[in-house]
């Protein structure tokens, strides 16, 4: 009867959604942020409670996950992390004992829900980083046969992405190992938590782009880059191709300007960034998981971030690049504005004031261990009236949904008058 009843509670919330999105784990990057994307142009979309979703080391509820997929007949697309749906999220799917046929037995339930509705299927599977994984063999076994079921057609897009390629990862040489399988609607690059925003974004904005790219510093783009695995200048091409960009010389539909170091001061880089004219972009992979504070000062001060198409600097060079041109794809494409501005707004305070001031703030006064405590998450409540926004919007609702300090929840609204 509980099962039942849970069964029933998943299936009337969201009635009306018209994406269906079982994401990678319960993070916000990969179960609200997509979301957001997604209303830019309207549409509303379903998620799998948290509470379902792999959460650490906690497994999703893999039962759930399967029922949940088959009552989603009513949505027009279903938008699926196949780790998920596998293993129970991306942290169980390095280190989870399964057989490979066990996996795919699993994922079947994808399949079955493409042959019960017709409708499209836009998929994700990781090769999983160095050196967590203890199962490599079996993990690039399941992504073979993933890959073959796209060339049957189950999947509309599949992604096949490789995650964290730090020094001495083998994933990029088995990524390698992998290029003979690809076909037409299958993509194969580095990243991971950005993968469901790119295929939001693939989804709702299909229509061709060109970028045109600008590096703060040239010369460096063309070294390989950690995380990535790749020369920066590929890893932006793939990333860009991932949403539908090509990447041209000069007069594109878009700028992205990558921000990855300069001899010079950062405010520098903002006023000669300031000069750049038509849509444009900016992501800041100076530093991993963390943005630059005076870069973005200056711009904000410039008043240019209200006017960007996207921004980023939250993650991995590959995170960074996939959320901010998923986001650009969909802005340019036409969108309610206050919609855009809240978007912008609410990438600037994760990926600017959590990630470059508060997480540092708050690692100072808590240990990692303590920061599911009472006392983390009311410090943090009384340090967010003094992170500044703009366009009049201010940070609401936040909290450490992981117990760590890398990423928070939150939202953002409009101040009251």
């Amino acid at each position: 009867m509980k099962r039942l009843l849970i069964s029933a509670a998943l299936l009337s919330s969201f009635a009306s959604a018209q994406i269906a999105l079982l994401p990678l784990d319960s993070r916000p990057v990969n179960r609200v942020y997509p979301v957001k994307l997604a209303s830019l142009k309207d549409k509303e979309t379903r998620v799998l409670p948290w509470y379902r979703l792999g959460r650490g080391q906690t497994s999703g509820d893999i039962e759930i996950m399967h029922e949940w997929i088959m009552q989603q007949t009513d949505a027009e697309v279903l938008i699926v992390s196949l780790d998920s749906v596998a293993y129970g999220g991306l942290v169980q799917s390095r280190g989870v004992d399964l057989p490979a046929e066990t996996a795919i037995e699993r994922l079947k339930v994808v399949r079955e829900w493409k042959e019960k509705t017709g409708k499209p299927v836009y998929a994700s599977i990781t090769i999983p980083r160095h050196p967590d994984a203890k199962f490599r063999e079996r993990n690039l076994t399941v992504i073979r046969e993933m890959m073959q079921w796209a060339k049957e057609g189950v999947f509309t897009d599949l992604r096949v992405t490789w995650d964290d390629a730090v020094t001495g990862s083998p994933a990029v040489k088995e990524a390698e190992s992998l290029k003979p399988l690809l076909a037409p609607n299958i993509r194969l690059y580095p990243g991971a938590d950005e993968v469901a925003s790119a295929l939001v974004a693939s989804y709702l904005s299909p229509e061709p782009r060109t970028l045109r790219v600008v590096f703060s510093d040239p010369a460096k783009a063309k070294e390989v880059i950690k995380y990535d695995g790749l020369p920066l200048i590929d890893s932006v091409k793939l990333h860009a191709g991932s949403v539908g960009f090509q990447v041209v010389e000069e007069n594109a539909d878009l700028t992205l300007f990558v921000f990855n170091g300069s001899k010079q001061d950062p405010r520098f880089t903002a006023i000669a960034l300031n000069r750049l004219s038509g849509p444009l972009s900016v992501v800041d992979i100076n530093r991993v998981n963390q943005g630059t504070v005076r870069l973005w000062k200056d711009l904000t001060t410039l008043k240019r971030t209200p006017d960007l198409m996207s921004l980023s600097g939250w993650g991995t060079p590959g995170n960074n690049l996939g959320t901010a041109l998923a986001h650009a794809k969909l802005a340019l494409s036409g969108v309610d504005p206050e919609k855009q501005q809240e978007t912008l707004a609410y990438e600037y305070a994760n990926d600017v004031l959590f990630s470059a001031l508060l997480r540092p703030d708050i690692r100072k006064h808590f240990q990692e261990n303590q920061m599911g405590s009472k006392e983390a998450w009311e410090y943090l409540q009384k340090v967010i009236p003094e992170l500044k926004l703009f366009s009049g919007y201010v940070i609401k609702g936040a909290g450490l949904p992981w117990d760590r300090s890398f990423e928070w929840e939150f939202d953002v609204e409009k101040a009251e008058p």
